[in-house]
This record gives structure tokens, sequence and C-alpha cells, in this order.
């Protein structure tokens, strides 16, 4: 028997309510809120007192099922298009999909995203492009970064480097300027470009105490324990072995010019 109500008492947690029909000033007993899937996809809404539904209920009204909300004259939807879809929340919040225009706004004070964001187009915000194209995005919340010393990681969106990743990308950064190209640090960086065309038994050498050298002078929280460097047909590529000072953490950086 399809009955019609109104909510007069919830069970958030085991997903239940009370309803009370108007027809004959009963109320039921707690009933199920119908929800979409519950074994492994789990779906959750529940209605608010006082939130008209429609129930389905036994012959007595003593068992049932909450069907789900309907709109009334005085409860009337913010949408009225066939060709629209959308939740609004009381906070303000929204969520509407339309199908002629292609397009989906989201509206909320603060959005939480876990995982990678795939992007594909363009990015776009009121002042114009963020950038084009198709990107991999990271996005890292600063509660999430743990140590005093980081970064931006080179070459992404939203990510950081911290910890081993930010020593070895300091070290990247020193060998792979030129010194004199920064023009507020023209001492910064290194000369290993010179060595780029030495024969390999004269390149290796001095690649070795160019790499050590610039280390030693920038980034000095570490100790270099090693340098060794590998000439192929078409790389350089520099292997720096390093302790943390005052530390037993150990890593190593490898730098291709």
């Amino acid at each position: 028997m399809l009955r019609f109500g109104v909510v007069s008492q919830i069970d958030a947690i085991n997903v239940l309510a009370r309803v009370n029909f108007g027809d004959d000033d009963s109320t039921s007993f707690w009933l199920p809120v119908l929800q979409t899937k519950t074994l492994k996809d789990k779906f959750y809404v529940m209605p608010d007192v006082g939130e008209q539904v429609a129930c389905l209920m036994d012959e007595n009204s003593e068992d049932g099922v909450i069907l789900g909300a309907i709109y009334s004259a005085e409860d009337k939807p913010i949408l009225q298009s066939e060709k629209e879809m959308g939740i609004n929340l009381d906070c303000e919040a929204s969520i509407h999909a339309n199908k002629e225009e292609k397009t989906l706004t989201v509206v909320f004070q603060k959005m939480k995203l876990i995982g990678d964001i795939e992007h594909d187009g363009n990015l776009k915000n009121t002042k114009g492009d963020i950038c084009s194209g198709t990107r991999n995005v990271k996005v890292t919340n600063l509660n999430e970064i743990t140590y005093v010393d980081w970064q931006v990681k080179l070459n992404t969106i939203g990510d950081v480097a911290e910890g081993v990743d930010d020593i070895n990308q300091c070290i990247a950064i020193i060998l792979l300027t030129r010194k004199g190209s920064d023009p507020q640090r023209p001492t910064f960086g290194s000369e290993l470009y010179k060595y780029v065309d030495y024969p390999v038994n004269e390149a290796i050498p001095n690649i070795i105490r160019e790499t050590t050298d610039a280390i030693n002078l920038w980034e000095t929280r570490i100790k270099v324990n090693s340098v060794s460097a590998v000439i192929d047909s078409t790389n350089i590529t520099i292997k720096v072995e390093w302790t943390l000072k005052d530390s037993n953490v150990s890593a190593t950086a490898e730098v291709t010019l």
C-alpha cells in the first residue's frame, strides 16, 4: 500500500526514519530509507525531519520502506527542466549538470580532492587560462607536508618535493644551473657545461671535481660521500651518494646532462 506522510524522526546511523501520516494522524514504526546500493557500492542520503515522503507499507501499516521524498506546492524544485540534474544542499552548496549545454557546475566553499587528477582540455579561472592540454595533476595540501625543508616539485602542478626528494632536487638544480645565469646569484650553479665536449678521460675527473665543489658550496645540509660519472653517446649521467649531516639518512641523487 502506497502512503504519503511527513518525516517526524530520523536515525541517521541506522538509516531509519519514522513518518507521520496525516490521513489518520498515525505515526509509523522505524522504517528503512531506500538507498540505491548498499553492498559493495554504498550510497547514503537521509530525509529531513518535516520532509514529505512516499512510503510502501503493508496492509496494516506496521512494516514498510520509505521510497523517497516528493516535491509539493510549498516545496518546489530549484531546477525545472528535463535537461538538468542537480543537488542543492541547505548550506548553499550545489552540483548541477546540464545535458544540453554539456556543463557540470560545482559550488562548494571548500573542496577536498584525494588522488591524482587527469586533466584533458583547457583549465580556466575568472582571469583566463591556467593551462591547456593533458596533465596529470597531484595537489598537495599544506597539512600533508611533514618536513621543514620543502619546495615545489619541478615539472609538476601542485606537488612538492620534501625530505630526500627536496635535497636531490636541490642537487639537480645546482648542477644544471650555469654559473652566471642567475643575476641575483652570479656564482650559483656549476661549470659542468665546460666539460661536455672534453675527451672522456679528461671530462670525467673534471666533472667529478666540479660536482663535488658545487654541492659542497651550495648544499650545506649534506656530506658528499662519492661522485661518479658515466658518459655515453648522448648523455652524461652523474651519481652523487650523500649523507645528511647530523643524521644517518643517506641517498643517491642522479642527474643527467
